[in-house]
C-alpha cells in the first residue's frame, strides 16, 4: 500500500517547511512519503528549478489563495499518476500525530476526517456541504483521488471543492473526530490540528515545535 503525506503550501510558505520536517515529519515511517506542494510555476514541478527540495513539488498552478481549489486538483493528480493508494491532505501549519494517523482506520473509507460544514457559495447552489476540515488534514483513497483530480474547481474553498465532486459520485465523508480544526488541549485523542485557527493567532515555526512536543507528552509510550 502505497500513501502520501500531502502537505499543501506556497512560495510565501517555504520558510515554514523545516518546522514540519523537523518535528513530525521525521516519525514517518520510511514506507510512507510526503511532498510539500506549491504553485506558481511554469516549469512541470520541481524541475529545473535548483531552489526546490527534493521534498518540494511545484504545480503550474495559481500559488495564490483563490487558486487552492484548483491546486488540491492537481495534487490529486499527481498523486494518482505516482501510483498512491491513499493521501492524506494537510496544510503548512497542521501538527500531526504519525503514530495516531496511521492507525485511523483510513484504509476502510475513501474520504475520512474531521467534521466541518458551510454554506455553499452562490455560484454553486443554496444549501449548506458537509466536508471533512483541510486544516486537519483528511484522507482520500485512490478512487476519491481519482475523482478530485477530474473534477472542475468551483468558486469555493479547496476542502468544500474536494467534498462536492466526491459527493457528485455519491462518496460522503466519514468522521474522525481525532483530526481537529479547533482542538482546544491537546489530549491523547488528538491525531493532527491546524495551529492557526486552534490558536487564534498567526502561525510562527515556534508553534510547530512546542505543539509537536505536547503531542509527544500524550502519546503512551510503547
Amino acid at each position: 500500500m502505497k500513501i502520501l503525506v500531502a502537505i499543501e503550501s506556497c512560495a510565501d510558505h517555504r520558510r515554514y517547511h523545516q518546522a514540519q520536517r523537523d518535528t513530525w515529519i521525521k516519525d514517518l515511517p520510511k514506507e510512507v512519503s510526503y511532498r510539500f506542494f506549491m504553485g506558481g510555476s511554469s516549469e512541470s514541478y520541481y524541475v529545473g528549478e535548483p531552489w526546490f527540495r527534493f521534498d518540494e513539488v511545484c504545480l503550474n498552478v495559481d500559488d495564490s489563495y483563490r487558486g487552492l481549489a484548483l491546486k488540491t486538483r492537481e495534487i490529486c493528480r499527481w498523486a494518482y499518476d505516482a501510483g498512491y493508494d491513499f493521501l492524506f491532505k494537510t496544510d503548512t501549519d497542521t501538527v500531526i500525530s504519525v503514530s495516531r494517523l496511521l492507525t485511523s482506520d483510513f484504509a476502510s473509507h475513501d474520504y475520512l476526517g474531521g467534521e466541518n460544514a458551510d454554506n455553499l457559495p452562490a455560484e454553486v447552489g443554496p444549501g449548506r456541504i458537509e466536508f471533512a476540515s483541510g486544516g486537519a488534514g483528511y484522507w482520500l483513497s485512490k478512487k476519491a483521488m481519482s475523482i478530485v483530480s477530474r473534477g472542475r474547481p468551483e468558486a469555493c474553498g479547496e476542502d468544500v471543492y474536494a467534498a462536492l465532486m466526491l459527493r457528485e459520485q455519491g462518496i460522503q465523508p466519514v468522521w474522525n473526530q481525532g483530526y481537529r480544526w479547533k482542538p482546544g488541549a491537546t489530549t491523547d485523542s488528538a491525531i493532527s490540528f491546524h495551529l492557526s485557527s486552534a490558536l487564534q493567532k498567526k502561525y510562527t515555526p515556534e508553534l510547530m515545535y512546542e505543539y509537536y512536543q505536547k503531542m509527544l507528552d500524550t502519546t503512551p509510550r510503547t
